[in-house]
């Protein structure tokens, strides 16, 4: 190939380029004068090469940027280069768009900058992910310091390199003094720290946990926590540090605490009452009685249980106790005393002065039914004794007087003042 045809080869193969690149690419005079304009600077900054073309390439720029134009052209005529400079530009239309700019001067044969050739690549795509990135670390960042979670992050080394302020409050110091910190120093008792060794060992494995954790806080009180950990590796198993997601659960540690000593009070109470105590549940079936009332009935807490309240009901008032009893259950009541009769495994009856309430649950719905029974088989033996004095002849043991509509009997009277019976 000689030499002409080279050179038109290569500026065949230099204007294709050109001409098919996405890139804005054109040619301005040292003086400032567009002289080519290719179709990615048509599709980027919206002039079409006729309207570009011999127009100054200050149409390109915002208003008061004229002193900076001619230092760029005092520049390049200098013979000196431009590389990846980040700015922007006005389109045609008015809007601005993000660009990288590349600049190099051309030369003529004597080696004077005769002009000079600009690359103009889009970086508006790029602009709008580094928004999007910014948008989305900020909202990041506005999560963890609102999180009602205390975020913890610490190093391979168990140093805390990130402590959002909920962390700091749950334990009572400010950010700066947990910074550079171990965990293990919060911890409310050795064992913890010794746990937390073993946990650590099982975080460089990749292993994710949750457990419970107790910190102690500045003014020296217990934080109950749930701790979620998770490894944060790189390049796939290296492990970089370890995030703790920690929840505050001290308010329902001490409910759960407070539950269950009212739970040991209300069985201590239950178990150890002089009274009969009887609980039943929404199924009307008895789940617990006390040792008391075993012993008035001659029954154990099996039988019991197992026989339900038709072994320790009489037949004869079963429908009359049942149904007050579904007053309660319905709510109707709330609670209410009577005198019932029991039935003791011997077959003998027991008299039972009887305080009966309901227990609702949350919803209000009655959970249980409780029975008090006092033990009235006694007095009911003597005031049944006394009735009989009074109704019988104490020589004959006849009625006094029989009522004759009814058949029974009825109290005799004596004169006021006498010392038999009472007046009437």
């Amino acid at each position: 190939m000689t030499e002409p045809n080279r050179n038109y080869k290569l500026a065949e193969l230099v204007a294709a380029i050109i001409e098919s690149s996405d890139d804005a690419i054109f040619v301005a005079g040292v003086d400032g004068l567009i002289q080519s304009w290719n179709p990615g600077a048509v599709a980027l900054l919206g002039h079409t090469a006729q309207h570009a073309v011999g127009r100054d390439v200050s149409i390109l720029l915002r208003p008061g940027r004229q002193e900076a134009l001619q230092a760029f052209l005092k520049h390049v005529r200098s013979g000196q280069k431009v590389r990846d400079v980040e700015s922007s530009f006005v389109r045609n239309d008015g809007s601005l768009v993000d660009v990288r700019i590349s600049v190099a001067p051309l030369t003529d044969a004597k080696s004077e900058v005769v002009a000079f050739v600009a690359i103009f690549r889009d970086l508006s795509e790029r602009k709008r992910q580094e928004a999007a990135l910014h948008a989305t670390e900020t909202s990041y960042q506005k999560l963890v310091e609102t999180a009602h979670e205390g975020i913890w992050m610490v190093d391979v080394e168990d140093r805390a390199t990130f402590v959002n302020q909920r962390m700091a409050d749950l334990l009572g110091y400010t950010v700066e003094e947990m910074l550079g910190r171990s965990p293990s120093e919060f911890y409310f008792s050795e064992a913890g720290r010794q746990e937390r060794d073993e946990h650590r060992k099982r975080s460089r494995e990749g292993i994710r946990e949750s457990r419970e954790v107790v910190y102690r806080r500045r003014d020296g009180e217990p934080l109950w926590a749930v701790v979620a950990t998770t490894p944060v590796l790189r390049d796939g198993n290296r492990l970089e540090g370890i995030l703790g997601m920690v929840t505050d659960i001290t308010a329902r540690v001490k409910a759960e605490e407070n539950l269950r000593a009212s739970e040991r009070l209300f069985r201590s109470l239950f178990s150890e009452s002089p009274a009969g105590q009887i609980l039943s549940s929404s199924d009307r079936k008895i789940v617990a009685v006390n040792h008391a009332f075993c012993e008035m009935t001659g029954y154990t807490e099996s039988e019991i249980l197992q026989q339900g309240w038709d072994a320790i009901t009489p037949p004869d008032d079963q429908a009359g106790i049942f149904a007050s009893f579904e007053r309660l259950w319905s709510g109707e009541l709330n609670a209410m005393q009577m005198e019932r009769r029991y039935l003791r495994k011997d077959g003998s009856l027991l008299w039972g002065q009887v305080s009966v309430a309901r227990v609702p649950d949350d919803s209000g719905r009655a959970r249980y039914v409780i029975d008090q029974v006092q033990n009235i088989s006694d007095r009911k033996q003597a005031q049944q004794a006394l009735e009989h004095q009074a109704l019988h002849d104490a020589l004959t043991g006849l009625p006094n007087r029989v009522l004759p509509a009814t058949g029974s009997t009825r109290r005799s009277c004596s004169p006021a003042g006498s010392k038999r019976g009472s007046p009437c």
